[in-house]
């Protein structure tokens, strides 16, 4: 493709170093695709060997129990509403690094993934409660 050059390879960064790994350099576009796709694939692969359960819980909410170097990882994912600010991300943020937050507020300014999630796969889950109730 007219001398240019692709390149695939594993990043790594934080606040002071950056790391590139197992990078390969080509003139073959086709063949940085096919080392990507691999690539995506095994890393799918890895994370489906480490996942111990995926599952939609009582509160809608998408979860992961995933064995890994250092234990076991609890993961929690939800998505952020609608207009949240960068500032409540940052808020946000900022509790959980500290280990301060709580579930109100993470249902602030996130909500959950298991209603979509029921619609495509056709379970129920409980109807998500209104703001007033979350609080008692």
């Amino acid at each position: 493709m007219n001398g240019d050059k692709f390149m695939c390879g594993f990043a790594e960064r934080n606040d002071l170093f950056e790391l590139c790994s197992e990078c390969m350099v080509s003139d073959d576009y086709i063949e940085i695709v096919h080392l990507f796709g691999s690539r995506v694939a095994n890393e799918a692969e890895l994370f489906k060997e480490q996942v111990e359960k995926l599952d939609v819980d009582k509160y809608g909410d998408l979860r992961a129990d995933a064995v890994h170097h250092d234990g076991t990882n609890h993961y929690l994912y939800r998505v952020f509403k609608d207009g949240v600010t960068d500032t409540q991300i940052e808020n946000l943020q900022v509790k959980i690094y500290n280990g301060k937050a709580t579930r109100a507020d993470i249902t602030r300014v996130t909500k959950r993934l298991g209603d979509d999630i029921a619609g495509v796969y056709g379970f129920s889950i409980p109807k998500q409660r209104q703001p007033n109730e979350q609080a008692r």
